[in-house]
């Protein structure tokens, strides 16, 4: 649709059309299903609203519109909201904390991380509220719902903390395995010259590591939420496309 967006689930064929304040859920070949936006869809700019972005689970049960870093309308608004799209229609709840900052949500739709009213991170899962001070601004859940990252890696399963030492994650396999962009060890610092590398999250480990030309559509497409990156699940090739 002009001027709309389209986001899919990963595991099963469902994805949500959004535009002119009003969303389309496909579900297979099932007919399209109108359910209403909320919050999110009567904001100005509607779904296309830059203070979310829009995610769904993995395997299509729950829609989340996730706080952003931005803050460009001054109504008072939830951290995050979501939708349960196994019933008909879709359910929305709205978690019940300000936005204030980031939003992620797990692989499963169950946990969202988000940043709470004493600007903590904190796991909130139903009515169940976990603080999770070691991390600040999460960003994302990786695929496989083992870690949690922000301006560190968070074990979900053994509950440590592994830096990332200024590194931007740009995309993560099923195995953990991390596409980043960072700083170049093998040139001097003053050079200023960056790589990318493949990186376990597990063990800090870089498997390979990438010599790159930052050219300017580079810049837009790594820091102006433009392009996108994809990493092969048998982690010896990456895409990257520049928009």
């Amino acid at each position: 649709a002009p001027g709309g967006q389209i986001v899919s689930a990963a595991e099963a064929p469902v994805w949500v059309l959004f535009g002119g304040g009003r969303g389309l859920l496909f579900r297979g070949e099932e007919p399209a299903e109108p359910f209403d936006l909320g919050p999110v869809g009567a904001a100005k700019n509607g779904p296309m609203d830059n203070d979310y972005r829009w995610e769904l689970s993995r395997h299509g049960e729950v829609l989340a519109a996730l706080g952003t870093n931005s803050h460009t309308n001054s109504r008072r608004r939830a951290a995050a909201y979501l939708w349960d799209l196994a019933t008909r229609p879709a359910l929305l709840r709205t978690l019940p904390f300000d936005h204030v900052s980031t939003a992620a949500l797990s692989p499963d739709g169950a946990v969202v991380a988000l940043v709470g009213h004493d600007r903590q991170t904190v796991l909130a899962e139903g009515e169940l509220v976990t603080p999770l001070p070691q991390l600040r601004k999460p960003r994302q859940f990786t695929p496989s719902g083992r870690f949690l990252l922000g301006d560190v890696v968070w074990s979900l399963v053994d509950h440590t903390s592994r830096p990332l030492g200024g590194a931007t994650v740009l995309a993560v396999t099923q195995d953990d395995l991390a596409l980043v962009y960072e700083d170049d060890p093998t040139k001097m610092p003053a050079m200023n010259r960056h790589r990318f590398a493949l990186r376990s999250l597990v063990t800090g480990e870089a498997r390979w590591g990438a010599e790159i030309d930052e050219t300017t559509e580079l810049v837009r497409s790594l820091f102006g939420h433009r392009g996108g990156f994809a990493v092969d699940e048998r982690a010896g090739l990456f895409a990257l496309h520049l928009d």
